[in-house]
């Protein structure tokens, strides 16, 4: 969304478009609660078993309310919900990788990446504490997460990529992983093929409530396009 353009105008316009018959769906990439309209067919924005800010800002809700799909972008938390995720600094990503600027200024990817686990039952006092916790312990936060998710992955005999993918499914929700590699989108196609039972997600709720993220999600730059 262009915040200099308002809705008043470009959605009236895509409205007309569609009546025509020149296109079918309209939709709308990180917009705020307060600007999803009811003529809107899909929005897309982050979630994943690290991002659920959505949920308490209402866009989930109001999506939901007025019966518009949400595409789930990000589902792998940015490369961390995978079973051998590489990447220990910011300098380790590809020059033109997009988090290699845009993550090194935030969590999980600020400074060092891989820090020493956290017990996830411990990582509770990071969201109950009125300090923002800082990297470091955001980073362990986040490889605490990613082991719990190992965990179920194991008991189920599939990929940490696959529970992540299938909790995002459960929610409602179309994710759209990106991948350059062969394997990895044939591994996030079978995950249609996996199920949580009503036990597995409220083990995945706990994994996520107890450790939300605090703070921005992006660097300023990144950050002041979405949320509009």
């Amino acid at each position: 969304m262009k915040p200099e353009t308002p809705l008043e105008e470009s959605i009236p316009a895509l409205d007309e478009i569609r009546k025509a018959g020149k296109t079918k769906y309209i939709g709308l990439s990180e917009c705020s609660a307060a600007t999803l309209l009811a003529k809107i067919d899909a929005i897309q924005a982050e979630y994943s078993a690290f991002e659920t800010l959505h949920e308490t800002d209402g866009l989930i809700d109001t999506a939901r309310e007025l019966n518009v799909a949400y595409v789930a972008y990000s589902p792998l938390g940015h490369g961390w919900l995978v079973d051998n995720f590489p990447y220990k600094t910011p300098d380790d990503f590809a020059p033109d990788d997009f988090r290699r600027k845009s993550m090194s200024q935030v969590p999980p990817f600020g400074g060092v990446l891989c820090q020493p686990n956290t017990h996830i039952q411990h990582t509770h006092l990071l969201t109950s504490s009125t300090q923002v916790p800082n990297s470091k312990a955001k980073t362990s936060t986040k490889r605490a997460i990613v082991d719990e998710i190992k965990k179920l992955a194991a008991r189920k005999g599939c990929a940490i990529s696959q529970i992540a993918l299938a909790w995002v499914a459960a929610q409602g929700f179309i994710a759209i992983p990106g991948t350059t590699k062969a394997g990895r989108l044939e591994e996030n196609w079978a995950s249609r093929e996996i199920e949580l039972t009503e036990e597995e997600k409220l083990e995945m709720r706990r994994i996520i409530d107890a450790a939300k993220p605090h703070g921005n999600r992006y660097g300023p730059a990144h950050q002041a396009m979405v949320g509009h």
